[in-house]
């Protein structure tokens, strides 16, 4: 019915951005409704809250903090991309450093992490890395000692390097993972157990206090919340295994869709678009939204 009273449906509720292609035609949405969700978020301040977030305004308000994960992509406040890109030349030097045999012959990745320390890098590493020639990552979060030898189960502690991902770096499970890692390096006769170690936080002291040498401590900013670090140093893994051209083109493409975010207006701007069809289905009583994943290779997306 919505079809044949909208002739121009397809047309109007789909679009082309960044090499994706988005469809809302198929929910109830339409031109009256769109254009009442238009005018709630002119009501609401939609523009100005955008606006915040790209200038660096604060706009976690629970911790009273700006979010800055679009900096880590090139968009933001300027001394914020400055920063991000000065950590990611860093996080590039290390890398380069490793390919270069500063850290000796390596294999592998043990990254260590729990939450968003390592759900993006793991998704990556599993939609991007299936034909990969770089290094064997794989992800450790449960403190269960079950979980840790599944995943050196095809390491070889002399050639593998392990990444502690934590914000803070106090995570419970993170720590004691590290150290059970550093007893799985010393058990196999590693010399230096905490030189094969890589520390990723935005609490490059805590690291330190740790014992992990400062060379090899990469930092993100505080205000990168942990769903959104794989943009940020969290993201190391990721760039060794499928190499830093890869990354970049990632960050890019991220790029692309914030540009767009920022500057597309009303019903054309996508992510606002996305909203709307959200609260018409929370209007309509509807719970649950279901994630399908039609590539295999995005199965970690939900």
């Amino acid at each position: 019915e919505l079809f044949t009273a909208e002739p121009d449906r397809l047309s109007r509720l789909s679009f082309e951005v960044a090499g994706i292609y988005f469809d809302w035609s198929k929910t109830h949405l339409d031109g009256e409704l769109m254009g009442a969700f238009v005018a709630l978020s002119e009501k609401t301040g939609f523009s100005a809250a955008r606006e915040a977030l790209f200038s660096g305004g604060i706009v976690n308000p629970s911790e009273r903090q700006a979010a800055e994960h679009v900096a880590e992509r090139g968009n933001g406040a300027p001394e914020a991309v400055d920063l991000a890109n000065a950590r990611r030349q860093r996080m590039r030097a290390l890398i380069d450093a490793i390919e270069g045999g500063a850290f000796g012959d390596v294999t592998g990745v043990l990254h260590i992490g729990i939450g968003g320390s390592v759900l993006g890098p793991a998704q990556l590493v599993d939609a991007l890395g299936r034909r990969s020639a770089g290094y064997k990552v794989r992800f450790l979060s449960n403190i269960d000692g079950e979980a840790f030898d599944d995943a050196v189960r095809d390491l070889d502690p002399a050639t593998t390097l392990v990444v502690a991902a934590s914000k803070t770096f106090t995570t419970t499970e993170t720590l004691a993972n590290m150290g059970a890692a550093l007893r799985w390096l010393a058990a196999a006769g590693v010399d230096d157990p905490h030189g094969r170690l890589i520390a990723v936080t935005a609490r490059p002291e805590a690291a330190v206090e740790a014992g992990i040498d400062e060379t090899r401590v990469l930092q993100f900013a505080q205000a990168v919340g942990g769903r959104y670090s794989l943009w940020s140093s969290v993201g190391v893994s990721a760039a060794l295994t499928l190499g830093w051209d890869v990354f970049e083109e990632l960050l890019e493409g991220a790029a692309e869709m914030d540009r767009h975010f920022r500057f597309a207006e009303g019903a054309r701007n996508l992510p606002l678009v996305a909203a709307f069809a959200d609260r018409l289905y929370v209007r309509r009583g509807c719970q649950t939204r279901a994630v399908v994943a039609y590539d295999e290779r995005l199965r970690l997306l939900p």
